[in-house]
């Protein structure tokens, strides 16, 4: 077993944070509901399905939402910016793969404007790393909202690129703007995970003990202390967290030992 082996990459999902729109609830409900008459009075009308949609978004009414995007787009199927919301809502509502074209589309168009934050979500989840790290970059350059957001998200790609130094310096500022705002976004233990891949395992262990507080029930913080303290040679410290990791979850356990622990003698059941 060495340290090279690591868990969490694949469990990494970035935060969707609505950041596109502003106006407050009670305004929004009044609006969706009079598109809604205007949808009535011209059902061709696209923009209209559009808007609606918007504030659907906006009060998380999202199934109607979608609906909204959907007719919008049987109207204007090459609508930029239909086709780029209708792929964010899709991603928060755990649907990556029908996100996906749509994105590609919206991303295609030149004409296309949408912050830099918003943008390289985007990027990212159609597995653009390099873009999704240079519009995050960007939005941080140009002052958008939202800093410690584009700084976790610049993060996340700079991982997925394998550029660990980078991705802890994104983690550890946005740690310094917001350490409130940054446990949302699991910051402390993407930054274990970059310093977990850095060898640099006192810190990612420190990075692991602060994610914890904040996120006990996340079973990856437990495997990757498992695998930190095998590479050291730690059995006592390994015993601890896989008894940790039974307790939160047998069946993820016995996996985990199955998978990355065969050589060892662990018990699986």
């Amino acid at each position: 077993m060495t340290s090279r082996n690591k868990i969490g990459f694949a469990s990494i999902i970035l935060i969707l944070a609505v950041v596109l729109f502003g106006t407050g609830c009670k305004t929004i409900r009044i609006h969706a509901e009079d598109y809604q008459q205007i949808i009535r009075d011209n059902p061709d009308k696209a923009d209209a399905l559009f808007n609606r949609g918007v504030a659907l978004n906006i009060l998380k009414r999202n199934d109607e939402a979608i609906s909204a995007f959907k007719t919008s787009l049987r109207l204007d199927p090459d609508d930029a910016e239909t086709n780029f919301r209708l792929g964010m809502i899709y991603i928060q509502s755990g649907m990556p793969d029908k996100a996906k074209p749509l994105l590609e589309k919206a991303l295609e168009n030149d004409t296309f404007e949408a912050l830099h934050g918003q943008k390289g979500l985007a990027y990212h989840m159609i597995g653009n790393y390099h873009k999704s790290a240079e519009e995050f970059m960007i939005a941080l350059q140009e002052d958008e909202p939202h800093p410690t957001q584009n700084l976790c998200n610049m993060g996340v790609s700079f991982l997925q690129l394998e550029k660990f130094e980078k991705a802890a310096a994104a983690f550890k500022r946005a740690i310094t703007i917001s350490p409130a705002i940054s446990v949302e976004y699991s910051a402390y233990f993407k930054l274990g995970l970059a310093y977990q891949q850095m060898d640099k395992l006192e810190d990612a262990l420190e990075c692991y003990d602060k994610a914890c507080k904040n996120t006990p029930e996340k079973a990856e913080i437990y495997m990757n202390r498992i695998l930190i303290y095998v590479s050291m040679e730690k059995w006592d410290n390994v015993r601890e967290q896989i008894a940790y990791l039974r307790r939160l979850n047998p069946e993820t356990a016995r996996e985990f030992i199955e998978q990355y622990l065969s050589a060892y003698d662990f018990q699986t059941d």
